[in-house]
């Protein structure tokens, strides 16, 4: 045993390391006052860093939740108050005048006050990051949601007046209306809104009149569905015409009913994006970033029948994936809810079926305790999902498939006739249509393109996006579950089979036969497989694990998402369109 030269150094060192109590035992009383005092200091700080929070983190997030929606509605009408202030308008021409330089710099600042809103929010978020992803992305997706709701003026979404009409005869239904084609004047009142194009008069007459209705006229008249829009599935506007119906029980004027049927659309949406995430252990982040899209969010904050599809698709292949690779026991739950989400997917758009064939997936992985019986309820659920397309859209298809009518154009469409005697012509169209449009699918998928396709945001700040999407992927445990290259197959054909039908039905119903290339493909039309797609660039090679890349890569999104709002309300108000 080796002897310390200095024993006295030793024992002064000993003593030093004491603590200075007269007892040392479990009951802090006996502690001496010197060192009492920083014992209850260390004691506490102690205490802040165990939270656990429990209860109380669901008040505070909560707590959070309330004060960003006071900050947002007190923002809201800062800008309502500074745009009629400084913007006055003719109510007859609609036109804008600009007096003075003043409206730039309180524009400027109204920017940054708003700019400072969403930080402030993005902050939340990282506190309460140690929190599961969902409950992150119910957070982000309502606020942001709120937000596109009132950027986006009534009426600019794309098609959103026949998916008003729409919602708004679902609703005479709902309340038992004995016409529900016959509707309030009030609620139709599209003066000084813009078709297809966002408008600071929107944010202007919202701000006169306000959400109640005027009693000084309440005159009825027959709403008339367009021609070229039908309720052949009322079912994808069941949100909208919810939230319709209570607005009109309580006696909202237009801009409270069109807001209210908005919110409910979103809410649908983003429960489903919620509850997607929460189902499935691993691949959260991706769904989280596909579920916060620009253009994933904006339908979801209109009347489009894409956010019914958009959520249904999500769950359904949330589920698909905790059966085929999270889930080692077959469960009647699982079959009911992937049964349920399937024949309400199915007839939404008959192009999206190839979706629900991810069941045949999930069947391989039943059959290990349920042999030759799972597949006998795959097939369940595609027959139920046949069957509910030829109950709500047989006619449709037919008449798509049938002969040459008249378009919009003034021509005439293709034919299916035309694709059967045509193959080798057909297939060099979509290839064609693919190779010259195919920026337009991609940037369009990812949002470039709002507000009925007049609202253009920077394609560098598509890019960014993009490159935060694929950060997510990376994203993840080494020995968490990884895709085969058989199943990648299967669902790499499954997604070419929902490109393939996407471009037989525009080609069908949309292009006149002396076009080239396929008209009318919209990138959003491919969001409900990005998720699928996004599982064929998976792998255990390039995974990171880090907490903080995570938060990374969730806080840069959800700013993203702040200048895009940020832009979009420059852009209506006219400092950028």
């Amino acid at each position: 045993m080796i002897e310390p030269k200095d024993k006295n150094l030793t024992e002064k060192s000993n003593l030093n390391s004491k603590p200075d109590m007269d007892v040392l035992e479990d009951n802090i009383i006996e502690v001496s006052y010197h060192n009492k005092k920083n014992q209850v200091i260390f004691q506490f700080f102690a205490n802040l860093r165990n939270f656990t929070f429990n209860k109380t983190r669901k008040g505070l997030i909560l707590a959070i939740v309330v004060m960003l929606i006071i900050a947002l509605i007190i923002s809201c009408f800062s800008m309502f108050n500074i745009i009629k202030e400084f913007i006055p308008y003719d109510g007859i021409s609609h036109n804008i005048e600009i007096h003075n330089n003043q409206i730039f710099l309180n524009l400027y600042r109204l920017n940054f006050f708003i700019l400072l809103i969403f930080l402030v929010f993005s902050v939340s978020i990282m506190l309460c990051l140690r929190k599961k992803l969902e409950y992150i992305y119910l957070t982000a997706a309502l606020f942001l949601g709120v937000a596109y709701i009132f950027s986006i003026t009534p009426l600019s979404a794309g098609d959103e007046h026949h998916h008003y009409i729409s919602s708004y005869v679902v609703s005479g239904y709902i309340l038992f209306e004995q016409d529900p084609f016959i509707g309030s004047i009030h609620h139709f009142d599209f003066n000084r809104l813009m078709i297809h194009q966002n408008t600071p008069m929107a944010y202007l007459r919202l701000f006169d009149e306000g959400f109640l209705i005027n009693k000084s006229n309440e005159s009825m008249f027959e709403i008339i569905m367009p021609e070229t829009y039908t309720l052949d599935y009322p079912i994808f506007y069941l949100p909208q015409a919810l939230g319709i119906s209570i607005a009109r029980i309580i006696g909202f004027g237009f801009f409270g009913v069109f807001y209210l049927g908005r919110f409910f659309n979103l809410l649908f949406y983003v429960f489903c994006v919620t509850f997607s995430i929460k189902k499935i252990k691993a691949f959260k982040l991706p769904l989280f970033l596909v579920g916060l899209l620009p253009m994933s969010l904006h339908q979801a904050a209109s009347f489009s029948n894409d956010t019914f599809i958009f959520g249904v698709s999500m769950l359904f292949i949330a589920y698909a994936i905790n059966c085929i690779y999270e889930n080692d026991t077959f469960k009647w739950r699982d079959y009911f809810m992937l049964l349920i989400l399937g024949v309400l997917l199915a007839p939404a758009k008959i192009v999206y079926l190839p979706i629900v064939f991810l069941i045949f997936l999930v069947a391989w992985k039943w059959r290990e305790t349920l042999k030759w019986k799972a597949w006998v309820l795959a097939a369940s659920i595609i027959i139920a999902s046949t069957v509910m397309i030829a109950i709500f859209m047989g006619t449709s298809a037919v008449e798509i498939a049938g002969e040459q009518k008249p378009n919009w154009e003034g021509g005439y469409n293709y034919t299916l006739s035309f694709i059967i005697e045509n193959p080798l012509e057909t297939v060099k169209i979509f290839l064609r249509s693919i190779y010259h449009m195919r920026e337009w699918y991609f940037y369009s998928m990812f949002g470039e393109f709002l507000s009925g396709l007049t609202l253009l945001l920077p394609r560098w700040y598509i890019r960014i996006m993009v490159a935060f999407i694929v950060a997510g992927i990376i994203y993840g445990k080494k020995d968490e579950w990884q895709p085969s290259w058989l199943h990648k197959g299967a669902i790499f054909m499954i997604c070419a089979a929902v490109v393939i039908l996407n471009m037989t039905a525009m080609f069908l119903g949309w292009t006149s036969d002396w076009h080239t290339v396929v008209l009318g493909i919209q990138g959003r039309y491919f969001i409900p497989i990005l998720p699928l797609a996004l599982i064929l660039l998976k792998n255990k090679f390039t995974l990171i694990s880090k907490m903080l890349y995570r938060n990374f890569v969730v806080i840069g999104f959800i700013l993203m998402q702040c200048a895009a709002i940020v832009y979009i309300l420059n852009y209506t108000l006219g400092l950028y369109g």
